[in-house]
């Protein structure tokens, strides 16, 4: 079994479980958490888990906390990295001058990834299949189109036999 498919597959009960309770078609919370119905398939499925705004979505949709959602991930063995509700306080931030975009290729984490791969001759699809993720998901982290969202960190760290704070420091400013 593919690493996480097993913590998935329980998620994916539970969702499915909320969705049949509350009597959720698939394309009326699809269209209400923002996404389309194949993502909540896959989610269903234990394909994929959502990410970070996704679960907010999740749960304001089923009418719960962020907190219950984000509990039932940790019960199935995904836990985030950052904070998890919504409920927690902003912190005023100074203002700051705008810092010119950086290009996605230059993005801390894309450059990170392309070294790990490179460093041990793997492609961004033997990544994705020992992740049990899509190689589209992989290209796009290392292209530094996307960064990966807090649940999926430890995969990372777990493929690349590194801690969680390794990937996270990858992130740099970016993440």
């Amino acid at each position: 079994m593919l690493m996480g498919q097993t913590a998935r597959e329980q998620f994916a009960q539970w969702l499915r479980d909320q969705l049949r309770t509350q009597g959720w078609m698939v394309s009326d919370f699809a269209q209400q958490v923002g996404v389309r119905p194949s993502a909540v398939y896959r989610w269903t499925a234990g394909q994929r888990t959502p990410t970070d705004s996704q679960v907010e979505k999740i749960a304001a949709a089923l009418k719960m906390p962020a907190s219950a959602v984000w509990e039932e991930l940790a019960r199935s063995g995904i836990t985030p990295i950052g904070p998890v509700t919504s409920s927690r306080k902003e912190v005023p931030r100074p203002a700051t001058p705008p810092t010119p975009p950086i290009a996605p290729e230059d993005r801390p984490f894309g450059k990170w990834l392309r070294a790990q791969l490179e460093e041990r001759g793997w492609s961004a699809g033997f990544l994705a299949r020992k992740m049990g993720l899509d190689v589209v998901t992989v290209r796009a982290w290392a292209t530094g189109l996307r960064n990966p969202a807090s649940v999926q960190l430890p995969g990372i760290a777990a493929a690349f036999e590194t801690d969680v704070e390794t990937v996270r420091a990858a992130l740099g400013d970016s993440g």
